[in-house]
């Protein structure tokens, strides 16, 4: 059958000009799709949100439960004497449940856990004098957290790593001590999983030696405030707060600005009173009636031609490391399958990428760039469209100079003092290789719902 290219003249007076010419075709003539076409149930965002978490690839589901990490060096006997910090190694196992993994990292280069109830293990944990490991691995450990991304973990630690390593500084210093960026790339696979990583600490000084004792969590992406681990998160907020990291991806907030109830419609073209928001910030939806959009758009196409939304609005977040966003935007078709469902298959290619303008107020401007509205008949076919707004980081947002005095601590070996620059060197290297890997990342999605015109 031929294609109806009334559909593609409508799209290009509707939401923008950048979707003319990429639109695939319509059902043939005379058949019928499953789709109740005056009913809008498949535009409602209950459907939607199921779709695009799997667009935007988060759809991995993050582990009810979390694992902990108690390194049981000699350095980290001042630990479990510290009122504060041994408290929250008892929160941290007794929020835990029968699913959380426990282990030790000290002298086994391998993974080594500690089973028993939580009574047990809070004994073993907080028991001054198991703390006497002379050596502590560390690699074995990190590379299992970052083997299981979706998995939160917590690490209690001052990050004095001996894995009777022989290594030199460059002032000669000879040491076993374990220096410089070594776990940098464990630390980017977590940054480029999405995951987000909160060092907490609290200054310690022991015999004149500047030495922080942390707790490190790794946070998977898509973990929200419900989790299991969300208590402990918050005490470790409330209590631990000498030093204090929260290193993500996620730099750019977007907040939908009701404009009349509205949504971001704010010329009022949307047949939805007001849209209907998607679950956890995602965007929302709205519903455009053929033939009315059409006349609106006629009779503002001058305002339409300045921007179509104007109800978005971003900021950055200063704790990421990720800044200077560069922004763009992507549009792609929803073919309706059934009343209640979309189909996640775009077809051969997103329907169109390009920049996206900030006006003032950091406010997004999505142009309508036609100047002329018009349709020679009827609008047969319902459509859903997805705009897309993306951000990418383009600076490195971490100074690793002033960090330095939090996450950088000193040593004694044979005599002199070391400067341990594991922690923070490892951080920032793999905060800088994860930026060169940083790919556009979804912030927002307006989903628009055009059913059509009603024939006459």
């Amino acid at each position: 059958m031929k294609r109806k290219l009334l559909f593609q003249s409508l799209l290009a007076v509707s939401l923008a000009a950048f979707l003319t010419g990429c639109i695939t075709s319509c059902e043939p003539d005379g058949e019928k799709s499953d789709l109740e076409l005056n009913n809008l149930k498949h535009a409602k965002a209950t459907a939607v949100s199921e779709v695009e978490p799997i667009l935007r690839g988060d759809t991995t589901q993050v582990d009810p439960s979390y694992d902990l990490y108690f390194d049981f060096s000699s350095t980290m006997k001042r630990a479990v004497t510290d009122k504060v910090y041994s408290g929250l190694i008892t929160a941290a196992i007794f929020e835990s449940d029968n699913n959380t993994n426990c282990y030790i990292i000290g002298a086994n280069p391998d993974l080594k856990p500690v089973t028993g109830d939580n009574t047990t293990r809070k004994n073993t944990f907080l028991d001054s004098k198991n703390y006497s490991e002379m050596n502590t691995y560390m690699t074995a450990n990190i590379n299992n957290i970052v083997a299981n991304t979706s998995r939160p973990s917590i690490v209690f630690t001052d990050f004095s790593i001996d894995e009777n390593k022989p290594t030199i500084d460059m002032n000669g210093v000879k040491s076993s001590f374990i220096r410089g960026p070594e776990f940098k790339s464990q630390f980017a696979k977590w940054f480029k999983s999405g995951g987000s990583v909160r060092v907490y600490g609290k200054r310690s000084s022991v015999e004149g030696l500047n030495m922080p004792i942390y707790v490190i969590a790794f946070i998977p992406r898509g973990m929200d405030n419900k989790h299991k681990s969300n208590n402990l998160l918050s005490q470790l907020d409330a209590q631990l707060k000498d030093i204090y990291f929260n290193l993500h991806p996620d730099f750019v907030k977007v907040e939908a600005v009701p404009n009349d109830k509205k949504m971001s419609d704010y010329l009022g073209f949307s047949q939805s009173k007001g849209g209907e928001a998607l679950p956890d910030g995602m965007g929302e939806v709205l519903i455009y009636d053929g033939g009315a959009l059409l006349t609106k758009l006629k009779k503002d196409s001058k305002a339409a031609a300045t921007t179509f939304f104007d109800g978005i609005s971003y900021s950055v977040d200063s704790s990421s490391f990720l800044g200077a966003p560069e922004f763009s935007i992507q549009v792609d078709e929803f073919k309706p399958k059934t009343k209640d469902k979309l189909d996640t298959e775009l077809g051969k290619a997103p329907t169109f990428f390009g920049n996206i303008t900030v006006g003032s107020e950091n406010k997004f401007l999505i142009p309508l760039t036609t100047a002329t509205a018009k349709l020679d008949k009827y609008y047969q076919d319902p459509r859903f469209f997805r705009i897309a707004i993306k951000a990418k980081g383009g600076s490195l947002n971490f100074d690793s100079q002033s960090a330095e005095k939090d996450l950088a601590y000193d040593l004694k070996s044979g005599g002199k003092k070391l400067l341990n620059n594991c922690l923070v060197e490892s951080i920032a290297k793999g905060l800088d290789e994860a930026k060169r890997d940083n790919q556009p990342r979804t912030l927002y999605t307006i989903c628009a719902f055009i059913k059509p015109q009603s024939k006459k």
